[in-house]
């Protein structure tokens, strides 16, 4: 009978973690497979088989040791199962139980390991990736033939329906290529995790660049239309004035604009870290900005305009500020003759 040991290896980099791997011997032939699973020297028992909490350790990180060796038990019963299946045909080898364990691991749905990336993403505070991963996600079972789609199925036919359909629906070819980034990430997390047997990448035919636009910028007259817009409600005025102060700015993201506190202007500038890459920006004030940040210096938020309510408030309300302002922006478009 086979026998199934769970090792690991230890990191080349000094205090890195090492991988775990399965070494599977039957009639003194060995393969190995390994398992996507971390953990640190002093985390793992060679004798045992099994992972320690050492002295010392957070009651997060053994928390999420006691998880590990949980899924370290749940590998072991997936090949004990595989083994007794095996014997009971007759003639194996070591190499047949590593194929039938990449096998049912192929057979794993693309719900449940994009489920997994996604919430990787949001514990490590990246809640905007972790939220276009949502969407690409949710548009690729949404356009496919059936809803439990393995990972496996992920092929260079099924991603270029997908392509095909999102063309259909209008959408344009950066758009599309974003989507199919997406799906390119996890389907490498896949890859690196042993879901998925080692093959040529299914998305080497699809277009996965970004294509040059037309500059979109708006004219010095058009500004000055908005400006000169009189008796707005109050949400569309705030909407206008987040704009120009926008355009002030040299051109603030959204994100960056709605996060600004008082905290954020040290004498003559506005200083702040670009939330997308950390850069930090240094805007010289002028009598545009000042103005507008005098407007609303009393507006019941800590921030300088209020889109935003809470001291730490979550991408949802986020999300949809961005989405209001978009729509508020297309109102004032349509006042003062914009398409």
């Amino acid at each position: 009978m086979a026998t199934v040991t769970f090792k690991k290896r230890e990191s080349r980099v000094e205090r890195k973690a090492g991988r775990v791997y399965v070494q599977v011997t039957h009639s003194r032939v060995t393969r190995v497979r390994s398992i996507p699973l971390w953990l640190y020297k002093e985390e793992w028992d060679p004798v045992r088989q099994r992972i320690v909490i050492p002295a010392g350790c957070s009651t997060k990180r053994a928390k999420r040791l006691m998880e590990t060796q949980e899924k370290i038990e749940k590998e072991q019963q997936v090949f004990d199962e595989i083994v007794k299946t095996l014997e009971a045909r007759g003639e194996y080898t070591s190499e047949d139980v590593i194929r039938m364990y990449i096998k049912r691991m192929n057979s794993a749905l693309f719900t449940s390991f994009a489920a997994q990336c996604i919430l990787k993403l949001y514990r490590e505070g990246k809640r905007t990736t972790a939220y276009n991963y949502l969407g690409a996600a949710k548009r690729f079972l949404g356009l496919a033939e059936k809803r439990n789609i393995t990972l496996s199925e992920i092929n260079a036919k099924t991603l270029k329906k997908f392509a095909t359909d999102l063309e259909k629906e209008g959408l344009k070819r950066n758009t599309i290529s974003a989507y199919l980034r997406i799906l390119r990430a996890i389907w490498r997390q896949a890859l690196f995790a042993g879901l998925i047997e080692v093959q040529p990448t299914p998305f080497h035919e699809l277009f996965t660049g970004t294509e040059q636009t037309d500059k979109r910028a708006i004219s010095e007259d058009v500004l000055r239309l908005l400006v000169q817009l009189k008796e707005l409600e109050g949400k569309l005025e705030l909407a206008r004035d987040m704009f120009v102060f926008s355009y002030a700015s040299r051109g603030t993201a959204f994100v960056d604009l709605v996060h600004l506190t008082k905290d954020n202007i040290q004498g003559k500038y506005i200083i702040y870290k670009r939330r997308k890459t950390g850069q930090e920006i240094r805007i010289e004030r002028n009598g545009t900005l000042d103005g507008l940040i005098n407007k609303y210096k009393d507006n019941g938020t800590p921030y300088l305009f209020p889109a935003l309510q809470g001291k730490k408030p979550d991408y949802r309300e986020y999300d949809s500020a961005l989405r209001v302002q978009n729509k508020r922006l297309k109102r004032l478009a349509a006042l003062i003759g914009m398409p």
